[in-house]
């Protein structure tokens, strides 16, 4: 049996970000080594060996009213993550288990509530790609927030911003599987075609087309007739609002993010004029938070899983890799619009 690790490499959490700071090691995080204790009955340890980057991340860093209690100062950055139960006094995971979860920003994690980690086993052999995309978070994500919130139905017209993103991705591709025609808005033409690879009829790109225009020409409005039947958010901000002015009669909007708002103060933040759209339109525009179908999470890895085995999802991945204490610089590339896909890291150590 190999010599457990006595040392933990983590980045704790010493100052919260303000507007539009990047997130930075030495400014918002410390890289500290703590002693790794005997496991008390119950828990698990487990090696981190992939990072998850997630945009709601930066929400977790501050201390603006949130879903789910803030990360605290002095506390490890929350993370989702996929790693090896490396020892256990649990009977319910066992040494060799791969396993996803809230793992956090550290080389060794003891976890203990099972629940409140969002714990799971990974089937073995199951690509990292795949684990920590379709069947990932980010892929019931966009399984719950389509299918849950906005009930598509075939023929419907369904537009998706971010559509390159590791959610957005997806959304396009069970959008198109539950007989659905699917427009896309992404950043630049690499990415508009590869949405297009995914099923999309056409992308728009916000980087280089005039996007109110883009959208009226594919949403067809005409008076109270043509729009878009589903429209599912990621971005925010204006794109957001150009996309209300597009929406068809009894539309249904799905929040599920707004990653061109999180990097700004709150006197800053964009308000969509066009909400009126929703009145006139008699459309719904509803948020929500992946946990509120928890109780359905096996449905909808199951259904998921079923159109990976049928070759119908396609997973798409950035994993960088280097040390622990490059992943803040890793996490901007979400920002940026470096990533490539799914935004990954994966820790040397």
């Amino acid at each position: 049996m190999a010599e457990l690790p006595s040392i933990n490499k983590q980045l704790i959490l010493v100052k919260r970000p303000e507007g539009s700071e990047k997130l930075a090691l030495g400014e918002h995080f410390e890289l500290v080594e703590t002693e790794i204790p005997e496991l008390n009955d119950g828990q698990i340890l487990v090696k981190v060996n992939y990072l998850s980057c997630d945009p709601t991340q930066r929400i977790w860093s501050t201390d603006a009213p949130q879903y789910m209690p803030p990360v605290q100062i002095g506390a490890v950055m929350r993370s989702g993550a996929v790693g090896e139960v490396i020892a256990s006094n649990s009977n319910a995971y066992s040494v060799g288990d791969t396993v996803s979860g809230l793992l956090g920003w550290q080389e060794y994690a003891i976890i203990s509530d099972f629940t409140g980690s969002l714990l799971a086993k990974i089937p073995e052999g199951t690509p990292i790609d795949v684990s920590m995309g379709p069947i990932g978070l980010t892929g019931i994500t966009a399984y719950f927030g389509l299918v849950y919130v906005t009930n598509p139905k075939p023929g419907d017209k369904v537009l998706v911003s971010g559509a390159a993103g590791a959610t957005g991705s997806m959304v396009v591709q069970i959008a198109k599987i539950m007989g659905c025609t699917v427009y896309g808005i992404a950043g630049g033409p690499e990415k508009c075609a590869y949405v297009k690879e995914l099923g999309a009829t056409d992308c728009v790109d916000y980087k280089n087309e005039n996007v109110a225009e883009r959208l009226r020409e594919l949403g067809g409005v005409d008076g109270l007739t043509g729009g878009f039947d589903i429209y599912f958010d990621n971005v925010g901000g204006e794109i957001l609002n150009e996309a209300l002015a597009n929406i068809a009669m009894n539309a249904r909007v799905s929040i599920c993010g707004a990653i061109s708002q999180y990097k700004k103060k709150p006197e800053d933040l964009y308000g969509p004029p066009n909400y009126i759209n929703l009145l006139m339109r008699r459309g719904t525009m509803k948020g929500f938070i992946v946990t509120d179908f928890a109780k359905d999470f096996g449905i909808g890895v199951n259904r998921i899983a079923t159109w990976v085995g049928q070759g119908k999802i396609k997973a798409k991945t950035d994993v960088q890799e280097g040390p622990l204490e490059n992943i803040p610089e890793v996490y901007d590339r979400i920002f940026t619009g470096q990533n490539n896909g799914k935004q990954i890291m994966k820790i040397i150590n």
